[in-house]
């Protein structure tokens, strides 16, 4: 980690005055940052990156998806979703491009499913379940989202669904999950899964497992 600290000092010196660079070397001292595990120190690299990438709109509102977790781990939780908010209408000026479009429902689908998942942490499981369906939606739609990506969403949204008390169609989504999870070989990922599945079963027990599934 020093090392490749000092590699991005190196370059932001050697950098002044090109913004590309000094961003991508302030960018390269946040991610270090967020290894250490100081938030706020990676907060204020990735800001910095965002003023030198202004002129470059994709790469800007990226890094502010850099920023809205990590504000979120501080508690500034109003910030976080704000600049979710601000991302995805940003966003969806890009995709009106046909060079930006990938880029710009890329950004708006990460916007979404950053904002779901602040949601869900706080306990705002309804707000949180609007925006993991319309993440799911867009992802259909969206050839540049990442498989992986998309299964985060998935899987957030099923442990909604199960916090909102809607037991079967939460055993069903995390199911299909499991399904994914063993076609490619993914044993981490299935014995989280499995854990899930579990919790469900436990909760089934003192609960109607029809509920909230009208």
């Amino acid at each position: 980690i020093d090392e490749s600290a000092q590699q991005c000092n190196l370059v932001l010196a050697k950098a002044k005055g090109v913004h590309k660079l000094e961003g991508k070397a302030e960018e390269g001292l946040g991610r270090i940052e967020i290894k250490r595990g100081n938030n706020q120190a990676a907060i204020s690299h990735f800001e910095t990156a965002a003023e030198r990438y202004a002129a470059v709109p994709a790469a800007h509102l990226r890094i502010l998806l850099r920023i809205a977790p990590l504000k979120a781990n501080v508690g500034a939780i109003r910030e976080s979703l704000a600049l979710c908010a601000f991302v995805e209408k940003e966003s969806i000026a890009l995709s009106r491009d046909p060079k930006t479009e990938a880029n710009g429902n890329y950004l708006r689908f990460l916007a979404i499913a950053e904002r779901g998942r602040i949601e869900n942490l706080m306990g705002w499981y309804e707000q949180a379940r609007v925006d993991f369906e319309a993440g799911i939606d867009l992802a259909g739609n969206v050839l540049s989202v990442d498989a992986a990506a998309v299964r985060s969403i998935e899987k957030n949204n099923a442990r909604n669904t199960m916090q909102l008390g809607n037991l079967l169609h939460a055993r069903e989504l995390f199911n299909g999950l499991l399904k994914q999870a063993r076609k490619n070989g993914q044993l981490e990922e299935e014995g989280l899964i499995l854990a899930d599945l579990g919790q469900i079963e436990r909760l089934g027990e003192h609960v109607d497992m029809t509920e909230g599934d009208g």
